[in-house]
């Protein structure tokens, strides 16, 4: 994609999560360019590795935004904890998490 502007760069685990980006970006209320998900990380960890090294461009792009989709695996508290000491400061208003907390998103 070559344009940052109204961005949103989305990070996620598996292909499930794939699945419902695909149906995302063919609704015809969202602006499909303004998307950018590719491929899965392959696991929650490897998103968080992912997300580090995405946060970089926040200073770049100012209208750049991260959603990251994991599967919480019953363990919320400890993800999210991760989630939020992993975000500085200064994008916290630009950095979002969803997921589900059961084991499989499917």
């Amino acid at each position: 994609m070559a344009s940052y502007s109204r961005q949103l760069k989305i990070l996620f685990e598996d292909s499930p999560y794939r699945d419902i980006l695909n149906g995302v970006a063919l609704s015809s209320n969202v602006n499909e360019n303004a998307l950018d998900f590719f491929k899965p990380c392959g696991g929650w960890l490897k998103v968080f590795e992912q997300l580090e090294k995405e946060l970089k461009f926040l200073d770049k792009f100012k209208d750049r935004h991260l959603l990251i989709l994991i599967d919480f695996d019953e363990k919320f508290e400890s993800r999210y904890d991760k989630f939020l000491k992993s975000i500085p400061s200064q994008y916290q208003n630009r950095v979002f998490i969803l997921g589900v907390d059961n084991k499989e998103s499917e």
